[in-house]
């Protein structure tokens, strides 16, 4: 069953550190009280990607909200983007608590949640979000007790570099 139907793809050249500054900025007050510090690190050479800056802009904001979530007592999140071929690789990283083995696999699954609130379907919405992107994918590595890193790999632009 198909629990996000997606909209229409609007598909331009997205200036990746823009879409976190305006994730990230309205979070700051957030951040500050929970103890958590933001380290971007998105080179001017890998920032434009193709995509649709509304959805994307929603999956990052999923994630950043995942990884906050995850440290309840504070913490470092991580967002690098560095080149992969044809593709950039944007990474969010946490200090949070880390995902079981078990719950690995069905992490994307619709209404799987490890949390007391929530849908279960934000990460299932990011990965239908991401996989409508020419190229794109997502995965994730994570240990317990050590964190969580989500690489989401987009197809970069020809814009790259213009500006």
């Amino acid at each position: 069953r198909d629990y996000y139907t997606p909209r229409e793809m609007n598909c331009e050249p997205v200036d990746i550190l823009q879409v976190f500054k305006e994730i990230l900025d309205p979070l700051s007050e957030e951040f500050k009280s929970r103890g958590i510090e933001v380290e971007t690190s998105i080179a001017e050479d890998v920032k434009w990607v193709e995509g649709d800056p509304r959805k994307l802009k929603q999956v990052f904001l999923n994630l950043v909200k995942n990884a906050m979530e995850a440290m309840k007592d504070g913490g470092a999140i991580r967002v690098s983007a560095s080149p992969s071929d044809d593709l950039v690789e944007i990474k969010v990283a946490d200090e949070g608590h880390g995902i079981s083995e078990k719950d690995k696999d069905k992490l994307f699954t619709p209404f799987f949640t490890t949390k007391s609130k929530g849908t279960g379907l934000g990460l299932c919405v990011v990965k239908r979000i991401v996989e409508q992107h020419k190229n794109g994918s997502i995965s994730l590595e994570s240990e317990e007790g050590r964190g969580t890193v989500f690489t989401v790999r987009l197809p970069r632009s020809s814009m790259t570099g213009m500006f």
